[in-house]
């Protein structure tokens, strides 16, 4: 019937597992002391721990009990040892071995979710708080408490008393002042909710819930109901403990719904017994029949809508994360970005898997720096963030933009944008909102590089600099052109420029719209009144040729557009280098400026060999230790096929592999630069055998200064010699480690 078990087990998380593993240690507590046998539970309890980080306390608590039941049943402490030697010798060796490899003993998601949170549990309108009231309240299993206390303690006797008294201290702890359902109520009695009152209530729960197993020991079946019951307490509690799940689903609700359905089931039962006293020899009454329908049935209709209304609002799933990927990816690929991407963001699973981006992970599971510090320590978010990742793009908003802060540092407006989102999965006229991408990316310091191709239009409009690098292309494939543009002045958005790019021959004449400042699913990316006088909007463009065009010389053509449809001619006493105005004799549009002879159509044969001879020279240069010449004839190889992703998926192999070789060459023989050099290797191919032979010693080298200056106390000194060895080997876990200690020191961060 639950909900939250259906949902959660067929999420494809480690949800049903846990729970398999959590009731079959159990039962296997129950049988191992019973026998006197091996303690076949301890191992089990050992997966469970290796399951989820969480899971060692389920390990403690069922350790706990195991000889609690041999010390009652005269069995001593031999058999607990056993089960203490069975759990810590696996485990013991899983945390060495995880201790050698990521210098930490629990998975990085324990530190991101748990060390580094705050004091969530003393908050009653915290996360964790708040999500265990809407299990209670909107699934009704806080008005169902009764019937779970009764299946611990029964209902006769002195334990049915002690039930009951429970049952009345529960319901006046969580019923008064009352949940907003009854508080609107006029016959409901309310009072202020002081912070007093709070901290007794929390206490009272804790305590109470805590203590009350042990009443259940003596009674049949208890043992298990006492294990049961600690269980389903303990899951409560880490809710509490981590602030509870960003999801809507309720999540850490299915990690205790097995015990809780077990302890319902006998609960049940415990009430049929006590009214079977009025009617001995007929337990199963009518009456019985009726009132077992009854709380077995009321669970279903609370249940039932909270399955239909989360298929409604799910959370986040891969698809979804799938789109914002590609959506991202596209941008890097409109701009040409030669390094990897580097995203903010705080969905891991499906980024990593299908982007191929470097990702930061804002939520830390992935990010050891991030699961290490909170939110709060912005001196850490200041430097790691805005300082040393530096990411190309952000997906921050709702929750996410208010917890984390991030838009109220002054880099955030200065450095970032937010753009047109990606569109919605699940509505597709719709678009999700919350995406940034750094402002450099488009947007560069004034352009001061060697100017061949310029022209300065009217309305201080300016052309800074224009380039075709690889100007031999063949028919059917693609020149690519970039640029520099600026404006002398602010722009209003109604003032509106068009730029128009045309290639001539004669009277044959291709043309193509380039936007300025991009455009990306028809939107403007980064638009004209945006832009700063003091800098220059680089624009990167791969044109597409007709298939039907002869091979050739052609001419480049611009064309300035200003709001009123007009072309915009030469500013007074403006300028054109290398080109000239055309107005009589004008192709496209009066006041034209042709730049001659920019790009030559080949056959397109020609044009795979004029590529390969790029290509080839970029070998030829990175072998003979010319690495940046490399770069540059790389670049121009596939520049004359900017989309013709085959070409570089067939090539780029042999060619990162001969950079990464060149640069960490390099890094020999310019030591002074070394860990530069060797950060451009790593860039091209972090396996190649030459890069991990020479960065070796000096990775070595390195940490040992690192922990020098670590032992003489001089955290400056040992963040930077470490965070220089992580640049290029970032799978250095111990390095990782000691550089955020001495991170933490040096910003005088304290946990």
């Amino acid at each position: 019937i639950s909900s939250h078990h259906a949902i959660w087990s067929a999420s494809g998380l480690e949800n049903s597992l846990f729970n398999f593993l959590a009731l079959a240690g159990i039962w296997r507590v129950i049988l191992d002391v019973r026998r006197a046998s091996f303690p076949w539970s301890a191992l089990l309890f050992f997966l469970l721990a290796i399951t989820r980080p969480e899971g060692l306390m389920y390990a403690a608590i069922a350790g706990a009990w195991f000889l609690v039941f041999c010390l009652k049943d005269g069995l001593g402490w031999r058999p607990a040892v056993k089960w203490f030697f069975a759990f810590w010798l696996p485990y013991g060796a899983f945390i060495l071995v995880r201790l050698w490899y990521f210098a930490m003993p629990l998975p990085n998601t324990y530190y991101a979710k748990f060390v580094t949170q705050g004091n969530y549990p003393q908050k009653w309108y915290a996360r964790g708080w708040l999500q265990i009231r809407e299990f209670s309240q909107r699934l009704w299993q806080g008005y169902l408490l009764p019937v779970y206390v009764f299946g611990l303690l029964g209902t006769r006797g002195t334990r049915g008393r002690l039930a009951l008294g429970v049952v009345t201290l529960f319901g006046a702890l969580l019923l008064l002042p009352g949940p907003d359902s009854l508080r609107h109520l006029w016959f409901w009695p309310g009072f202020p909710e002081t912070v007093t009152y709070l901290q007794l209530r929390i206490i009272a729960i804790t305590l109470v819930g805590g203590l009350l197993p042990f009443f259940a020991l003596g009674r049949p079946g208890g043992r298990i109901r006492a294990v049961l019951w600690s269980f389903v307490f303990l899951a409560i509690g880490f809710s509490v403990l981590s602030n509870g799940d960003w999801m809507r689903g309720l999540r850490w609700m299915s990690l205790f719904t097995c015990e809780a359905s077990i302890l319902f089931a006998v609960g049940v039962d415990a009430i049929l017994s006590w009214l079977a006293k009025y009617e001995p020899e007929r337990k199963w009454s009518p009456v019985g029949w009726l009132v077992t329908a009854l709380l077995i049935g009321v669970q279903v209709p609370p249940n039932y809508a909270f399955s239909h209304w989360y298929s409604t609002r799910w959370d986040d799933f891969p698809e979804m994360i799938r789109s914002r990927v590609k959506h991202t990816n596209a941008l890097a690929a409109k701009l040409f970005l030669e390094e990897q991407l580097r995203p903010l963001d705080m969905d891991m699973g499906a980024t990593m898997w299908w982007s191929g981006q470097y990702a930061l992970d804002m939520a830390g599971l992935v990010d050891v720096p991030m699961a290490l510090h909170t939110y709060e320590q912005r001196a850490f978010i200041q430097e790691y963030v805005f300082e040393e990742i530096k990411p190309h793009v952000a997906h921050v908003h709702a929750a996410w933009a208010t917890g984390s802060k991030f838009k109220t540092y002054p880099e955030w407006d200065r450095d970032y944008f937010q753009y047109i989102g990606y569109v919605n999965y699940l509505q597709r006229n719709t678009f999700h909102d919350g995406i940034w991408a750094r402002r450099d990316l488009i947007m560069k310091p004034r352009y001061g590089g060697p100017v061949n191709h310029a022209v300065s239009f009217q309305r201080a409009f300016s052309l800074v600099e224009l380039s075709v690098p690889s100007p031999q292309v063949c028919a059917g494939c693609s020149v690519f052109v970039q640029s520099h543009w600026a404006t002398e002045r602010r722009r209003k958005p109604e003032d509106s420029v068009t730029v128009t790019a045309f290639m001539s021959r004669g009277d044959q004449l291709v043309s193509w719209d380039l936007p300025m400042g991009y455009t990306l699913l028809g939107r403007s990316l980064y638009p004209l009144d945006w832009w700063s006088p003091d800098d220059s909007f680089r624009g990167v463009y791969s044109l597409p040729i007709p298939s039907d065009i002869p091979s050739g010389t052609w001419d480049l053509g611009i064309v300035v557009t200003g709001s009123r449809g007009l072309p915009l001619g030469v500013a007074k006493n403006g300028r054109v280098t290398g080109g000239h105005v055309r107005t009589e004799d004008a192709q496209f549009a009066q006041g034209e400026v042709i730049f001659e002879g920019l790009i030559v159509v080949v056959p397109p044969t020609e044009v795979v060999e004029e590529a390969n001879r790029d290509r080839i020279a970029a070998l030829e240069a990175s072998r003979g230790g010319d690495c940046q010449s490399g770069e540059d004839f790389w670049r121009l190889a596939w520049q004359h096929l900017p989309h013709d992703k085959r070409y570089k998926r067939i090539h780029t192999p042999e060619i990162s592999s001969v950079l990464a070789e060149c640069w960490a060459k390099r890094a020999l023989s310019d030591p002074s630069n070394e860990v530069k050099h060797l950060v451009r290797a790593h860039k091209f191919d972090h396996n190649n055998p030459t890069f991990l032979q020479v960065s070796a010693p000096i990775a070595a080298r390195l940490y040992a200064a690192g922990m020098d200056a670590r032992q003489a106390g001089d955290a400056d000194a040992a963040y930077a010699r470490f965070s220089e060895l992580l640049k290029f080997a970032p799978t250095r876990s111990w390095a990782r480690k000691y550089a955020e200690e001495a991170r933490d020191y040096r910003l005088k961060i304290k946990h």
